[in-house]
């Protein structure tokens, strides 16, 4: 039987090597280190202390099974090295997934696991010279940010907001403290956006930032919220000069008045229904897209169907889903605003899926199992135990 110290002694290692891994998960060299030497590390020590974990709840049996079913899918694969290559990086990203929850659910750690997702964002605003950035006019304006990818700045934006709103949340802010985070959120997520010519930025950001605004207040009532929404009101014209002048010239701008059948992920997406309706079951294998079109499909839901097929589809939305609704029945029940700000998260993550592939990245799916671990931990300790 372990001792507390013991038990203690463990936790911290696997907290020490988990903040390396994601801190430094935008420099290349430490992110390939991470990948083949301490993630399995951290999971051979994670399995040795409790490795019934790995299976713990509903979320992660679920995404035991659909990484289960891909590597099946990789033997029927139409190439089956490519697909078992990548079979690498899917169980490493479970094995984080793995990791964040069981961290997350160590109630006094939540505070630090969130502040991690903060430095991270802001490491990666570093590494990629955000002092030295300019409004994207054209497609080789966004390609500034020193070999990081434009559109990943919009992925980790979501995680960094949320953290914010969540740790306001977690340290009782007042109202003016939120209001002044939220208006800071929206200035950076437009500047971001014309930076990177990113529409999910405007499309994601905005609406989660609003709702979180009004979620978080210390009391959600009808003053409140007309309050949060005439100041978003106020913002919104008073940055309308500043921005028309930066928009009208910018990529984001055509980016949004081209045509859609213009749109590379249009035809992504027609070959992803090709190649998926000839092997609806079980997919063309894992990766094998990209092996074939030299792209993945930019879209969770699609990349899995074309890869592994309905069944791991459905596997993925019953995770996601259940995720969102669960936080929406606990509200209910116990009129908590803390699982209406996970709704509201939830509701923005299932939405983002639709313009990234969430499942192949190594630290997207696991900070996400932050927020799934925090969301059972809370419920668990404040209402179950009580």
């Amino acid at each position: 039987m372990e001792t507390k110290r013991q038990i203690q002694s463990v936790d911290i290692v696997i907290l020490f090597l988990y903040a390396f891994c994601l801190i430094f998960s935008s420099i290349p060299s430490i992110n390939k280190i991470s990948l083949y030497v301490l993630i399995p590390i951290m999971g051979i020590v994670l399995f040795i202390k409790n490795n019934s974990i790995f299976y713990s709840g509903k979320y992660l049996s679920l995404y035991l099974v659909l990484v289960v079913w891909m590597a099946f899918t990789s033997i029927t694969a139409q190439n089956t090295d490519v697909a078992f290559r990548h079979m690498v990086r899917i169980l490493s990203s479970y094995i984080i997934s793995v990791i964040s929850y069981y961290l997350a659910i160590k109630y006094s750690l939540i505070k630090r696991l969130y502040w991690l997702i903060l430095i991270t964002f802001i490491i990666i605003l570093f590494n990629a010279d955000f002092g030295n950035w300019v409004i994207a006019e054209s497609a080789d304006d966004r390609d500034q940010f020193s070999g990081t990818n434009a559109n990943m700045f919009s992925y980790y934006l979501i995680y960094a907001n949320f953290s914010l709103f969540m740790l306001i949340k977690i340290y009782r802010r007042n109202n003016f403290i939120l209001y002044s985070i939220s208006v800071l959120s929206l200035i950076l997520s437009l500047y971001i956006s014309l930076v990177t010519a990113s529409r999910q930025i405007l499309v994601l950001q905005i609406p989660l930032i609003i709702l979180m605004t009004i979620v978080t207040q210390n009391r959600v009532n009808k003053k409140n919220i007309i309050l949060s929404l005439c100041l978003i009101l106020l913002i919104v014209i008073l940055a309308q000069p500043i921005v028309n002048r930066y928009l009208s010239n910018s990529l984001l701008s055509e980016r949004f008045i081209e045509n859609v059948k213009d749109d590379v992920r249009i035809t992504l997406i027609h070959n992803a229904m090709y190649e998926s309706s000839n092997r609806p079951l079980l997919g063309i294998g894992p990766n094998n897209f990209v092996e074939k079109y030299s792209m993945f499909t930019h879209n969770t839901y699609l990349e899995l169907l074309v890869s592994s097929g309905l069944p791991a589809v459905i596997i993925y939305i019953m995770i996601t889903f259940r995720f969102m609704l669960i936080q929406l029945k606990r509200y209910k029940r116990t009129k908590d605003k803390t699982f209406l700000m996970f709704f509201v998260y939830a509701a923005v993550f299932i939405v983002s899926n639709v313009f990234y592939v969430y499942i192949g990245n190594l630290w997207l799916m696991g900070i996400f199992f932050i927020t799934v671990g925090h969301s059972e931990a809370y419920f668990k300790n404040k209402y179950l135990l009580i």
